[in-house]
């Protein structure tokens, strides 16, 4: 019987089965095939083409694909090949696995449809907030690919997502719309094949997958990269709980992370055909380009506050004797201005403290330092300084959140109080996504989705990437202030005084470029 642990452990790339929606076969360096999968469109058995030569059986899959799939990292465009092998027209792709050739084959789709990238209108001229423009995508690809719900779901800093936007059809009642899923629900393996797929289908999910027949000492192909790969039984049993039959999962990859999902739900079988998909992975990309900028708009704001910032210190950095401290008491405003905080606070060893805004006590800013200290790291973010040290709910009123960075022997702290926020979970996240089921000698993922509501303290409001981005810029540069005054120091000459005010300078010219280069994408 499975542990609790076990679907964040789950190989879920390594399968020894397929979906039915189409064929595989898996050929190694000898140019065999040592595994195999057809589909019922398919007339004959798997196991009359194990162990001959690929060139031989699938001649003019082999002549289309072959030389392509050697020379791309990624899964080739879906071709149109009329395979000799089942006198029929079929869609083929393929890829590489380590030293394997992995081909998949679908049957040829007799459908046709207008329905192209320009239609689905993604404004991409529009000063939208990410929110609307997600609300827009879902309108656009439900009616575009007919699923019956359309969500939005992002991420959270701990994975826990949030549905912020959702399109539904006449034949789908239950809303999802600002529900919150726990991180359980989508496990780091998955995260990781999302992160790395633009587009995975689950065309019926009561659907029987397809063994792969092998032949002796064949291992087991890594099939992160596929689409036909079977879908974990985990997962199958969460989606058939959900009461769908068909899901269709698009990523949105932004700075080479998984930003969130748009997931695509249908109350009866459904299957895009592989040039339908190849064109919504080409469609996922764009989405995921259009929330980057978004983001990128904030990136520009927060670097202009700090070239702000670094423009006031040169101003004031009227000696070679200008300290952190001294930095930190002429500019405590401007630094607790840099993010949005209710507090700011410089700390060292000994009794240097400079605060601003509310800040918590001298005594609870010693423990502060205290826990920051006894990190091995120069930075530290966290939405809820309780999950990391609960000794520290005292300051929760205060300092419930912080972003902290270590310069030189001191470190520079913005600090959030609690924000007391109800939660709408898709059912009650204290029952975690999987549960030991005895009847099944397995895992099975919680049976309800109904609306639960809980009340959180003791965490603040999360910190943008944006604005974790620019305290890390900030450590950089007065870093390189810091050093570059020390050096100045041991000189000791007069002539080398104006270079400490210089230096910041070069600062700030270095963030205005960076402005410029921005505002170029």
């Amino acid at each position: 019987m499975g542990s609790l642990n076990d679907c964040d452990k789950e190989p879920v790339q390594f399968v020894d089965s397929i979906q039915t929606f189409g064929s595989m076969i898996i050929v190694g360096e000898d140019g065999r095939i040592e595994q195999a999968a057809f589909s019922s469109e398919l007339p004959k058995p798997a196991s009359f083409a194990l162990g001959k030569q690929f060139s031989a059986v699938f001649s003019s899959i082999d002549k289309a694909l072959t030389s392509l799939i050697k020379s791309r990292s990624e899964p080739t465009v879906p071709i149109l090949v009329k395979s000799d092998a089942f006198k029929k027209w079929t869609v083929c792709s393929g890829h590489k696995s380590g030293s394997k050739l992995v081909y998949e084959i679908e049957a040829a789709s007799t459908e046709f449809s207008e329905q192209t990238i320009p239609t689905l209108k993604f404004q991409q001229e529009r000063n939208h907030t990410i929110e609307e423009y997600l609300a827009y995508v879902c309108e656009n690809l439900r009616v575009i690919t007919h699923f019956d719900r359309v969500m939005v779901y992002r991420f959270s800093s701990d994975w826990h997502g949030q549905v912020i936007a959702e399109s539904l059809s006449q034949n789908c009642s239950h809303s999802f719309y600002n529900h919150h899923f726990p991180a359980s629900d989508i496990p780091e393996p998955a995260r990781e094949l999302f992160l790395r797929n633009w587009i995975r289908v689950i065309p019926d999910v009561d659907a029987v997958p397809i063994r792969l027949e092998k032949i002796d000492n064949s291992v087991q192909v890594d099939l992160t990269k596929s689409s036909l790969r079977a879908a974990s039984p985990i997962h199958i049993e969460y989606l058939q709980m959900m009461g769908v039959k068909a899901s269709m999962t698009i990523s949105i990859v932004c700075d080479g992370k998984l930003w969130g999902l748009i997931a695509c739900h249908h109350l009866s079988p459904k299957l895009l055909s592989a040039e339908h998909r190849s064109i919504l992975s080409l469609t996922a990309k764009l989405i995921s380009a259009r929330v980057s900028t978004v983001n990128v708009t904030a990136v520009i704001r927060a670097t202009h506050k700090l070239k702000s910032f670094l423009d006031e210190v040169a101003v004031h950095a009227r000696d070679l004797n200008t300290s952190l401290l001294e930095i930190s008491r002429d500019n405590k405003v401007a630094l607790q201005r840099l993010v949005p905080c209710e507090s700011f606070a410089y700390m060292s060893r000994g009794v240097d403290f400079v605060a601003g805004g509310n800040c918590p006590s001298p005594h609870s800013l010693e423990k502060i330092r205290q826990f920051l200290d006894s990190r091995n790291s120069d930075s530290f973010v966290t939405p809820s300084i309780v999950s990391d040290m609960p000794e520290l709910r005292e300051l929760s009123s205060t300092a419930a959140g912080i972003v902290a960075a270590r310069i030189a022997d001191a470190w520079f702290v913005w600090m959030r109080p609690e924000m007391s926020q109800t939660f709408t979970w898709a059912g009650n996240p204290e029952f975690k996504n999987l549960y030991i089921n005895p009847s099944r000698n397995g895992l099975s993922p919680r049976a309800s989705f109904d609306s639960w509501r809980s009340e959180t303290s003791g965490r603040a409001k999360e910190w943008a990437q944006s604005e974790i981005d620019t305290i890390e810029k900030l450590k950089e540069h007065l870093a390189t202030i810091v050093n570059h005054g020390k050096w100045l120091v041991e000189q000791k000459s007069s002539r080398f005084r104006r270079q400490l005010r210089a230096s910041i300078k070069e600062q700030s010219a270095d963030l205005q470029k960076e402005l410029g280069d921005n505002f170029a994408i």
